[in-house]
């Protein structure tokens, strides 16, 4: 189930790199079209500056996570961490995914 789950995030996590690229670019040209000053620095840097937010968001909560459901570092694991460690590596990636790719498409 967990590869299933796996694929399906793949599947839907995969093409969200590329769309939000060519967002970048296209908002970079739009923002030279609506104001006749070229500011592609400026908006690569924003989008940048986002994806390290990002990831720092996703970090803490993944520590988060980890820290409600018990987990203990060079321990055995009891069942609860168990299924917050799957539930990382699948559920919830695929329902992020899902969700980003609902809020891309009203941009589409």
């Amino acid at each position: 189930m967990i590869l299933i789950w796996q694929a399906i995030g793949s599947i839907t996590g995969g093409p969200i790199s590329a769309l939000l690229w060519v967002l970048y670019a296209d908002t970079a040209d739009y923002s030279e079209w609506k104001t006749g000053r070229r500011a592609t620095g400026l908006v690569f840097s924003a989008s940048i500056m986002s994806n390290k937010i990002g990831w720092a968001v996703g970090s803490m909560l993944a520590a988060f996570i980890l820290d409600r459901t018990g987990f203990v570092a060079n321990a055995v694991q009891n069942m609860q961490v168990l299924t917050g460690l799957k539930s990382m590596m699948s559920i919830i990636p695929v329902g992020i995914g899902i969700i980003a790719l609902v809020i891309i498409m009203f941009f589409l």
